[in-house]
């Protein structure tokens, strides 16, 4: 979490100030993959330590099928939000090239991110959540997993903020971070209120 909500900023900003043109390069490489991959282990964690500890993975008639079944739906639950994130926003949206250009993109609020401002960190907490279920792992590790969204949303924000600043507060007033509750006033494929066309 410091990662997000202190080291990336700084070094967005730095980079930004020394190089534009290479200031994405850097990133990338000095702390996006790096970042990426720590927070891909703690998505993971619970599952790691299910498939590391066998004992922990239990068979079909200990933990039933429809449990089997629920932690299944919620894994694919939690696909299907990547897929749909990344179809909404671009891969480079994902991947955060677009924040390294000299002027940022517009605020765009379509598909899934009319419904809910975090859902690639949503989608992770479903997957692994998912499969622990299914796997009758250690739910207590699945718990701490989504207690890290209580602590990665307002950083998130924070930094969002940083970014795109006002938009970004508008946006948030308008969607929710993490419950996928339309607000009415959401419109979907519609540019923010004070964003350049």
């Amino acid at each position: 979490m410091i990662w997000l909500s202190i080291l990336f900023p700084r070094g967005r900003r730095r980079y930004i100030r020394e190089d534009p043109s290479t200031a994405y390069q850097r990133a990338a490489h000095y702390q996006i993959i790096p970042g990426f991959s720590g927070l891909f282990v703690l998505q993971m964690g619970p599952i790691i330590s299910a498939v590391a500890d066998l004992t922990i993975i239990r068979s079909a008639s200990e933990v039933g099928w429809p449990l089997r079944a629920i932690g299944l739906a919620v894994t694919l639950s939690g696909v299907f939000l990547v897929v749909a994130s990344v179809r909404a926003i671009g891969l480079a949206s994902v991947g955060f090239a677009d924040e390294y250009e000299t002027t940022p993109p517009a605020h765009l609020v379509r598909g899934i991110y009319s419904w809910l401002r975090h859902p690639i960190a949503f989608a992770g907490t479903l997957g692994s959540t998912g499969l622990i279920i299914a796997l009758g792992g250690n739910i207590a590790l699945a718990v701490v997993n989504v207690a890290v969204l209580a602590i990665y949303g307002p950083l998130e924000d924070r930094r969002l903020q940083g970014v795109f600043g006002e938009v970004n507060a508008s946006y948030q007033r308008r969607v929710r971070r993490f419950v996928p509750i339309r607000r009415p006033e959401v419109l979907l494929d519609k540019r923010m209120p004070g964003t350049p066309a």
